[in-house]
């Protein structure tokens, strides 16, 4: 059982609705994650309320896991990005290609 620290029934009933909002989307994630029907955002949110949790990790350990998911998201993004160039990029090479033979086509034969 959970106290809500406190002797006054008006701050009680507030932090009780607090209380009950969390539990209710703990308990939502748990059935996601059991459905397997979570998505990155989710899995990413479950993890790192896990780590602020977690008493078995010393600060530092904390700080490190989440560095590395700042590194991992990051450098997804640059992959993200580097492929829209480089379709972009196909795509103008297309565009020149297609511009060259519908200029071949108007050359007097």
């Amino acid at each position: 059982m959970k106290s809500l620290k406190t002797d006054r029934v008006s701050v009680a009933k507030l932090r009780l609705a607090d209380l009950e909002k969390e539990e209710r989307q703990k308990a939502e994630s748990q059935t996601a994650i059991a459905n397997g029907k979570v998505t990155f955002k989710e899995a990413l949110a479950i993890f790192m309320e896990r780590l602020k949790g977690d008493i078995n990790l010393k600060p530092r350990s904390k700080d490190y896991r989440k560095e590395r998911v700042g590194a991992l998201l990051v450098n997804s993004l640059l992959l993200a990005l580097a492929e829209r160039v480089r379709k972009a990029a196909v795509s103008r090479k297309l565009d020149i290609h297609i511009a060259h033979i519908a200029e071949l086509g108007r050359l007097p034969g």
